[in-house]
């Protein structure tokens, strides 16, 4: 019964405003230090695909395990204009037209930009993989648990 209570008093605390998806602002708080690995997932204000997703990963219960278990999920929109601290470094919102720019971040983590994109990270903050295009309910437990199977092989560099 302990355990139950325990579970559930996590989940609820994992909530931030009812998601599961923390803006990306807070992700000074976690810092190299953290013991969970970050998703962040990329998107675009103008793209119906990725606000599709984002509402899944909201209201996903696979997403409230993963964040109870080794996960942290933040959410960075492509027109982020303030300033984001990042492993020691400043990056900023750029203009790249009349009305429209990117925030540098995005850049610094993606090879190649498209939306909706997720970024995994270590706990001190290393790319893992990345991946671009739609991940639907069935498929982010799968990935997770890749991830996590990665991380946790011998040949890896885990042990963070």
């Amino acid at each position: 019964m302990k355990c139950i209570i325990l579970i559930a008093f996590a989940l609820s605390a994992l909530k931030i405003n009812a998601q599961n998806v923390i803006s990306i602002e807070s992700i000074n708080k976690w810092d190299d230090t953290s013991d969970k690995y970050k998703v962040i997932f990329i998107n675009a204000e103008w793209c119906a695909i990725c606000k599709s997703n984002l509402n899944l990963i909201e209201s996903s219960s696979a997403i409230e395990e993963a964040a109870l278990g080794e996960f942290v999920f933040f959410n960075l929109e492509e027109e982020y204009d303030s300033p984001i601290q990042f492993n020691g470094q400043q990056y900023q919102y750029v203009q790249t037209g009349m009305d429209t720019g990117r925030h540098q971040l995005i850049d610094s983590l993606l090879t190649n930009v498209s939306y909706p994109s997720f970024v995994f990270l270590t706990r001190t903050n290393e790319i893992i993989t990345t991946y671009s295009g739609f991940i639907n309910k069935s498929e982010l437990p799968t990935i997770l648990g890749a991830i996590l199977n990665h991380i946790a092989s011998p040949d890896s560099e885990r042990n963070n």
